[in-house]
């Protein structure tokens, strides 16, 4: 292969490596705003949790067997949205995290490379 073919593979390959980087850019903006969208909306959640409590039922309201049934009910209602809150989205965020630090390390590691051609490319243009 000859130098002028050399240098134009080198090229190829450079403005491959540019594009991943963007595109990797594109996805790591998509990834923070869906991260601070989760967040934001988890914090809501939060808010409203509260909420399931409502109305507050004692004795002098509502006694019985039905009270009770629905007492549990509310209960395990309690439970599941303290597991989505808890875990599932904190679960949910992390993964997005290491996504995002994943992307973010390729992009550092394709930088690397570009100037690693870069500096091939300079070498096969002095000898031209």
């Amino acid at each position: 292969m000859g130098n002028i073919e050399q240098i134009n593979f080198i090229k190829h390959d450079i403005s491959m490596l540019k594009e991943l980087i963007s595109d990797n850019d594109t996805s790591i903006l998509r990834l923070v705003h869906s991260k601070n969208e989760i967040i934001n909306e988890q914090e809501h959640l939060f808010e409203i949790q509260g909420l399931n409590n409502q109305p507050e039922l004692t004795p002098h309201l509502w006694n019985g067997h039905n009270a009770k049934d629905f007492i549990e009910m509310r209960d395990s209602i309690k439970q599941e949205f303290k597991s989505i809150l808890d875990l599932q989205i904190e679960v949910l965020i992390d993964n997005i995290s290491m996504k995002i630090t994943h992307l973010t390390e390729l992009n550092k590691a394709y930088e690397n490379k570009i100037h690693d051609k870069e500096i091939e490319l300079n070498f096969y243009h002095k000898l031209i």
